[in-house]
């Protein structure tokens, strides 16, 4: 008697909704705080004493903010937990915990599944974030990401948006338009400069920055810059109630984006102060000093500018003129 060959799984129609769970929960990052994890109706957390919770979550739609043709799924898996855990960065926080919910065909191959949840495991487990659950459901599509994430912070040490004053000094540390090059690369499929491709596909959170601004207690405020450094820089000085002056000549252009921006006749201060996808941190300290301690294999923090009294965001440029730049940022309605 013969035996019938096992059939080849292939799509998620081929497991169904809870094949797919069993096979999405396997191995995935934890950490000692997860007091009940993956299997229930909700997970439980322990919050040590003296920390407060800090939530995010982010919402990825295909052909919104992603494309299949131009990032691979595993590398999709990472970005889509990196830009919360920016935000995190962005509060001071330590990565706690992640909830993941997808929205997906069923014609789906199990394939880009597996990849994306490889690449999402292995951010979680480099920043030590564990996955607690999350949901599925069919569509026919776009495909949808949505992930909710949970850290912690010292009470009395997170970072706001809200508290520059006039005075304080204006610090950026991470990269800065090479993101928006690298999507413009990836949108025409030109070859070259794997640098830009890989900061728009692989975007490093600011967590042991950030966790070290928050430690510093000079840090008045803080944002990461996923919409642009002008739109961002928008936002503080919203939230503050103060204005700001960036210094021209301080801002950090890759060498990488300016030979970039130069094959297209462009810029390169277009990318910096427009680009979006960066998730650099953006902050304000009392002083001038730059924070310290800094961690050893974190971006250097550049000072870029001042806060001022009046509501406006200025641009100092060389000459000493001062102009105010028109873009506003990224919004998802206009």
């Amino acid at each position: 008697m013969t035996r019938r060959p096992k059939p080849r799984l292939r799509s998620l129609a081929d497991v169904g909704e809870f094949g797919l769970i069993a096979r999405l929960t396997r191995e995935l990052a934890t950490r000692p705080e997860v007091a009940l994890g993956v299997g229930d109706d909700a997970a439980l957390l322990d919050i040590p004493r003296g920390y407060q919770l800090a939530t995010t979550t982010d919402l990825l739609v295909e052909d919104v903010h992603f494309r299949r043709r131009t990032i691979a799924a595993r590398a999709l898996g990472y970005k889509s937990l990196a830009v919360n855990l920016s935000d995190l960065a962005a509060m001071g926080a330590e990565p706690l915990a992640a909830l993941v919910s997808l929205a997906l065909p069923s014609d789906l191959p199990l394939r880009w599944i597996d990849a994306f949840y490889a690449g999402m495991n292995d951010l979680a487990v480099a920043s030590r974030t564990a996955i607690v659950g999350g949901d599925t459901t069919g569509t026919p599509g776009p495909i949808v990401v949505n992930l909710a994430c949970f850290g912690l912070v010292k009470k009395g040490q997170a970072l706001t948006r809200s508290g520059a004053r006039p005075g304080d000094t204006l610090w950026i540390c991470g990269p800065l338009g090479l993101s928006r090059a690298g999507l413009e690369l990836l949108e025409e499929g030109r070859r070259g400069f794997a640098a830009l491709r890989r900061a728009h596909l692989w975007p490093r959170p600011c967590l042991a920055e950030g966790r070290a601004l928050a430690a510093s207690k000079r840090c008045t405020a803080c944002i990461d810059v996923s919409d642009g450094l002008l739109g961002d820089l928008r936002h503080i000085v919203e939230m503050s109630g103060v204005g700001a002056r960036i210094e021209f000549a301080a801002l950090p252009i890759d060498p990488s984006l300016a030979r970039y921006a130069d094959s297209r006749r462009r810029d390169p201060v277009e990318y910096v102060l427009r680009g979006g996808e960066d998730y650099a941190l953006l902050f304000t300290l009392k002083g001038s000093r730059p924070p310290a301690p800094w961690p050893i294999s974190a971006f250097p923090p550049v000072r870029i500018g001042t806060i001022i009294k009046d509501g406006d965001i200025r641009l100092l440029m060389p000459d000493g003129r001062e102009v105010v730049p028109s873009f506003k940022g990224y919004d998802h309605f206009c």
